[in-house]
């Protein structure tokens, strides 16, 4: 996904259209005209592909979160969890960097888009904060965190953190030193987590 035009079939380059329109438009705001017109292909077409602005504004948050799922982020390996969640920090940060346009896109509009994105988006979210909860449950029975720490609201509040510099990376011109800031997050955590 949002590959070079060149390498790309109509499919992506109507998804790389999409985050670019739903990015300066908004997705109420945005048309599937401009969508259209920004990936040079007619109206017609983008029906071929995804039945409703719904179904391709779906379509185009599922690939992010697939392409940054392939990452593999910080579940897999005998890492410590300082390194799991400076990896965690990192490549969330980066993809905001790296897919900017499809970042403000999920950063805006989800929470206005139909009831259905809402519940959608949310039961993503909910899965990933899961899979945070899973990894600090096995690094605290490895004894790197506090005996007492409730896993299910640290990886809400772990996951909350992320967002807002998620947010900031994404947003703020030019972006701030990602490498400092993920390893002051992390210290900030693992503080945290080590006397939970």
């Amino acid at each position: 996904m949002l590959k070079p035009a060149s390498s790309t079939g109509k499919r992506e380059l109507i998804l790389n259209a999409a985050a670019k329109v739903f990015s300066r438009h908004g997705f109420h705001r945005a048309r599937m005209e401009d969508v259209a017109a920004e990936a040079g292909v007619g109206k017609g077409t983008i029906y071929e592909y995804f039945e409703s602005k719904d179904s391709l504004f779906k379509e185009l948050v599922r690939e992010g979160l697939n392409f940054y799922s392939r990452a593999k982020l910080a579940e897999t390996g005998k890492d410590s969890l300082g390194e799991k969640l400076r990896r965690l920090f990192l490549v969330h940060l980066k993809f905001s960097i790296d897919y900017r346009d499809l970042s403000k896109v999920a950063l805006s509009d989800y929470a206005t888009g139909s009831e259905d994105i809402r519940r959608w988006v949310s039961s993503m979210r909910q899965e990933k904060v899961a899979r945070l909860k899973e990894m600090l449950d096995q690094a605290k029975e490895r004894g790197e965190t506090g005996r007492d720490l409730d896993t299910g609201v640290a990886a809400v509040l772990i996951w909350g953190a992320l967002g807002s510099l998620w947010y900031q990376v994404t947003w703020e011109e030019p972006p701030p030193d990602i490498d400092g800031m993920v390893d002051q997050s992390v210290q900030m955590v693992m503080r945290g987590l080590e006397n939970g």
